[in-house]
């Protein structure tokens, strides 16, 4: 059960998602919970307004590799570390198909200090 906001924190969110806040999950790197931006092309935390968390995701990251934008239901699952598998991929250099299976989830990136989208192909699986 999510627990409830605060008056700051459901004016800041309703600044963020144009409407009364739902929260999609939680921030892997502070806890807080995370929305759907208003513009509905970012996943964010409820602490980046306030400069205090830097998680944000982009709904069309996927794409470059073929895919559709990433879904609600989707994220809901990547903020419970649970690792998304595709068929059908392209690789994004060549644009050409990928043979194998991929899996995506929610990772940290030490070089950028933050979390983001870890694509892996699964050489050991053939389709």
């Amino acid at each position: 059960m999510c627990r409830r906001h605060t008056k700051q924190e459901t004016i800041i969110m309703s600044q963020v998602t144009g409407t009364k806040p739902e929260a999609i999950g939680r921030c892997p790197e502070c806890g807080a919970d995370v929305y759907l931006h208003k513009s509905s092309t970012y996943f964010v935390c409820s602490k980046r307004l306030q400069s205090s968390c830097s998680f944000t995701i982009n709904r069309s990251y996927l794409k470059k590799w073929g895919k559709p934008s990433i879904s609600l239901k989707g994220m809901k699952l990547l903020l419970t570390c649970e690792p998304l598998t595709f068929r059908d991929f392209l690789d994004p250099s060549t644009g050409e198909p990928l043979n194998h299976p991929v899996t995506i989830c929610l990772a940290y990136v030490p070089s950028l200090d933050k979390y983001g989208i870890d694509v892996k192909v699964l050489m050991h699986e053939w389709i």
